[in-house]
């Protein structure tokens, strides 16, 4: 009996070793975030009107299809027009990848605010490559026009947002995209307004690297932190309580866990090819232990990888797997979803 106890033990150890490295198998490193501007936001951008008079020392950029970079607000008359104070630029050369490591004779930028009232000056600073020039209409919560601009750095990509909401002096929101954090711009919660997702990863005592996702929304003055997520906490979260609900049989875990078309264990984990297991009468399930982000792409709304579990049934236990996605809204209980996909079988 002694002998067969410590068998049975070496047994389960080498088993639990094996899923480690099927999961390692499964799963590619994540690289690091690469240095790129984000793709331009699809939304839509205030109708074009004529520019109103300028002082004689502002020059309003045109971009490079030819048209002033400016937001107009029909309603009221409002505008936001990207402007280089002292003397005029074409969108060549602020476009110029060639100035990247310019220290010297940079062009100012800055935002002529034009209103009813009159105009003002928003300095927005000098950088060496202004990539991208959008503008940008804003519905909700209340109605407003914004400019995006992409300035690059050596080090670092510089997101700047300029909202405006017809109260008061428009914002200014800086964004950042480098090596441990990437930044992008798309109407996550479709209510037909741009928000801003950033993913910073950092290193953390007791966790490892975790990666957070913060979601950005504009709340009629300015774009302000909504919620914020940790990858890696709510996955070990997620895996925590998935395993305990399926000891309670399927229904709890399809609800919780799984995208509301899989209606059984079976839509969502795939056994080796050859075994003879089914997925009832489960007694457990072990998840890969969460260290670090196994995103590749970082934790892409609707990203989705290979997760090998191990199940345990009375017949005995063995290795399945299946897909799992971070949700394309992910800000919510659970952020994470067991995908119907189904993984490739080997020949």
């Amino acid at each position: 009996m002694h002998y067969r106890g410590r068998t049975a033990l070496k047994t389960k150890k080498y088993a639990i070793l094996a899923c480690a490295l099927l999961w390692a198998s499964c799963r590619t490193p994540a690289p690091s975030p690469p240095i790129a501007p984000p793709p331009s936001p699809a939304l839509p951008t205030p109708a074009e009107k004529p520019l109103p008079s300028l002082p004689p020392d502002l020059f309003p950029v045109h971009g490079k299809d030819g048209r002033p970079v400016a937001a107009f607000r029909s309603d009221t008359g409002e505008a936001l027009i990207l402007c280089t104070p002292g003397a005029p630029y074409r969108w060549e050369e602020l476009s110029d990848i060639n100035r990247i490591y310019q220290t010297e004779d940079l062009p100012d930028l800055a935002i002529a605010w034009v209103t009813e009232q009159g105009l003002e000056r928003l300095p927005l600073g000098r950088y060496p490559v202004l990539k991208e020039a959008r503008s940008l209409t804003l519905a909700s919560p209340r109605r407003g026009i914004a400019l995006l601009l992409t300035c690059l750095k050596p080090q670092k990509i510089v997101h700047l947002l300029v909202s405006s909401g017809g109260n008061g002096l428009p914002s200014i929101d800086t964004f950042f995209t480098r090596p441990s954090m990437t930044t992008s711009f798309q109407d996550l919660d479709t209510d037909g307004t741009i928000d801003v997702l950033v993913r910073e990863t950092v290193r953390e005592e007791g966790v490892g690297r975790e990666t957070y996702l913060s979601w950005y929304t504009w709340n009629g003055i300015r774009f302000s932190l909504e919620r914020s997520l940790g990858i890696v906490r709510s996955l070990k979260a997620f895996f925590s309580k998935a395993g305990r609900l399926i000891r309670n049989g399927p229904e709890p875990f399809l609800s919780y866990a799984c995208v509301e078309e899989a209606e059984t264990l079976e839509d969502v984990f795939v056994i080796e090819e050859g075994n003879t297991f089914r997925l009832h009468g489960i007694r457990g399930i072990t998840f890969p232990e969460i260290s670090e982000n196994p995103f590749p792409d970082g934790g892409m709304p609707g990203e989705k990888i290979l997760v090998p579990v191990r199940i345990e049934t009375g017949e005995g236990s063995f290795v399945a797997t299946a897909f799992l996605g971070l949700k394309a809204f992910p800000f919510q209980d659970p952020p994470f979803e067991f995908l119907i996909d189904r993984p490739p079988t080997n020949p």
